[in-house]
């Protein structure tokens, strides 16, 4: 949550016109500044550690399914 919200927060600080970003885009930027940088560092320390974690699915599995939509289309 904390590199996905920093990221919104950096990409819509990056945009010539931010206030033309939809308001969903701007609350979540809003969050992203609220998230303390903390979160942030501990999350990237921590990346190798989970990626190592959830790439050992593939040792056994060629295709992860996971759910796409709140309810069926």
């Amino acid at each position: 949550m904390p590199r996905y919200l920093k990221g919104i927060l950096a990409d819509a600080e990056s945009v010539p016109r931010p206030h033309r970003l939809q308001r969903r885009t701007r609350g979540f930027a809003a969050m992203g500044r609220l998230m303390p940088r903390a979160a942030l560092d501990h999350s990237m320390r921590d990346e190798a550690r989970q990626a190592e974690r959830i790439n050992r699915l593939f040792e056994d599995f060629d295709v992860l399914l996971t759910p796409a939509t709140a309810r069926p289309p």
